[in-house]
């Protein structure tokens, strides 16, 4: 069994928004309290072929 971690507020994820990148972010954490999906980014699962799609999307 593994722990998944997880962040409060992602610097990283502000710094891309500021910058107009696109943002993909799991939905682990705080992330979601600042992405809406489909809205300002795509929120996933923390999964390979789900952030494939996203990618590719």
């Amino acid at each position: 069994m593994y722990n998944l971690g997880s962040e409060g507020t992602s610097l990283s994820l502000l710094e891309a928004m500021a910058a107009k990148c696109a943002e993909i972010a799991t939905n682990v954490g705080g992330m979601t309290n600042i992405i809406l999906d489909n809205y300002n980014g795509l929120i996933i699962n923390p999964d390979e072929s789900e952030l494939y799609l996203a990618l590719e999307n």
